[in-house]
This record gives C-alpha cells, structure tokens and sequence, in this order.
C-alpha cells in the first residue's frame, strides 16, 4: 500500500516516491502497459521500449507525482 500522507515519525516522509516493479515476463509488462496508457489520470513518463541493458520496461507518474516504473530488470 502507498499513501501520500503519513503520520509525524513515519518511514517516509509525505508526497512523491518512487517504485521498481520487476517480473521476469516481458509478457506482464506488455499487459500491465496496455491497461496503463488508456488510464486518463497517470502521466506515461517513458513509453515501452527495450533498454540498451535488457529491460523490457516504460515508466509512468501516477495521480498523487508518484514515479512508477515496471520492467524486467532484476539487476546484477
């Protein structure tokens, strides 16, 4: 759950984060994506593509200025 208020002393301090979601399957990025771009309230940041270092990924700023991005990039 993500929240853009919290409670004095909480972990984070209120407004916009940033998320990584990860999966292995390029096929759940191309889902996620297509029930994305139709949505009116997020703002698409980066289009889907396929980045130089092996994501499948696109980036997106959702109603609260939240950063959102969703590919297949585990990292090393």
């Amino acid at each position: 759950m993500f929240g853009s208020r919290g409670k004095p002393g909480a972990w984070g301090a209120p407004g916009p984060q940033g998320v990584y979601v990860v999966t292995a399957r390029a096929a759940t990025v191309n889902e996620i994506w297509s029930r994305v771009r139709t949505n009116r309230e997020v703002e698409v940041v980066t289009e889907l593509h396929d980045a130089g270092y092996g994501s499948h990924q696109f980036d997106l700023r959702d109603a609260g200025g939240n950063l959102w991005s969703v590919g297949t990039y585990r990292g090393t």
